[in-house]
């Protein structure tokens, strides 16, 4: 199983001009999408799921391409979102998300995630000795998942998407537009996704905290 490395390893150089820039449009795109307060859901009913997740296949690191606004387990994070998954005994996953915020540093965020039926989780995102507490959860539904395990969807349990993952920092227009498409047709509203920027993965070298994540699933 691929870690990734502790954020204590990143360099603390000033952060350059550009990179504030596309930091701060971060931040006012995510206050846009705090705006919308209701955003639609899913058609009427019940909200399908994956029927069948191999969490062997579903752990590992994942990049974030887009998200729903402000969440429990983006506390800060305005770009450069990266998710390990780790599965644990019990169909649980021990969740890991690095990223940025506005200053340029980084921020680590620990939460575990327990089964609630097929490829649905709630993660609580408080300490370990706090997570008995009803604050600070966040549903975890995996309604779109491709075979191959590179590309997935996260809703809560009324069908508002959270997150689009991928095993890579960014894919092909043609292939996230598909995505979208797929998900309106399935009665998903997807206008309030704010796509995240990947500032530090996009070209060169990547840092230390991304040194780790694969360019593909593990075992594909």
């Amino acid at each position: 199983m691929h870690r990734l490395v502790s954020p204590s390893t990143l360099s603390q150089r000033r952060v350059p001009r550009g990179v504030q820039m596309l930091l701060l449009l971060a931040a006012l795109l995510m206050a846009a999408a705090g705006a919308v307060l209701h955003p639609a859901n899913a058609t009427a009913g019940a909200i399908d799921t994956v029927p069948a997740l191999d969490l062997g296949r579903y752990g590992g690191v994942w990049y974030e391409l887009a998200h729903g606004g402000p969440q429990p387990g983006r506390r800060g994070c305005v770009t450069d979102v990266v998710t390990q998954m780790r599965p644990e005994p019990g169909q649980r996953l021990q969740l890991t998300q690095l990223c940025r915020r506005l200053d340029g540093r980084t921020a680590t965020l620990r939460g575990l995630a327990l089964p609630q039926g097929p490829a649905r989780f709630e993660v609580s995102w408080l300490p370990a000795g706090l997570r008995w507490l009803p604050a600070g959860r966040q549903d975890h539904w995996v309604v779109a998942l491709d075979p191959q395990y590179r590309v997935t969807v996260i809703s809560d349990r009324h069908g508002a998407l959270q997150r689009v993952l991928a095993r890579e920092p960014q894919v092909q227009p043609e292939a996230y537009a598909a995505l979208m498409a797929h998900l309106r047709s399935r009665g998903f509203e997807v206008g309030h996704l704010v796509p995240t920027l990947q500032v530090s993965t996009q070209a060169g070298p990547r840092p230390a905290v991304w040194a780790a994540a694969p360019a593909q699933a593990p075992g594909a």
